[in-house]
C-alpha cells in the first residue's frame, strides 16, 4: 500500500512506485514493470490527469509525471491529488 504524501514530487513518487514494482514482479520484463507502475501511478491521481496522460500517450512514469506536474504547477496539486492508496 502506497500513499502520496502530502509534499512528495510527483517524480518521487513515481520513481518509488517503479522501484516497488520492480521488486513485486522480478519474473517480468522492464516493459511490463514499467506499465505495472504506470497503473498504480494512476491509482493515486485524479482521472483528470490520468485523462492527460493518457492524451499525451504517456508510456512511461517518468513520462505521466511531466504532464502531472506541468499541470499541477497550472491548476494546483489540491485540485489534482485523491491521495489514495497503491495496493
Amino acid at each position: 500500500m502506497r500513499k502520496r504524501l502530502p509534499a512528495e514530487s510527483d517524480a518521487a513518487l513515481g520513481d518509488d512506485i517503479r522501484q516497488i514494482a520492480q521488486k513485486a514482479y522480478l519474473n517480468l520484463d522492464e516493459t511490463a514493470q514499467e506499465l505495472l507502475a504506470l497503473i498504480h501511478l494512476y491509482k493515486v491521481v485524479s482521472v483528470e490527469m490520468i485523462c492527460k496522460c493518457i492524451d499525451k500517450n504517456c508510456q512511461t512514469v517518468s513520462d505521466a509525471a511531466d504532464v502531472i506536474d506541468r499541470y499541477e504547477s497550472i491548476l494546483g496539486e489540491e485540485t489534482t491529488s485523491k491521495g489514495s492508496q497503491i495496493s
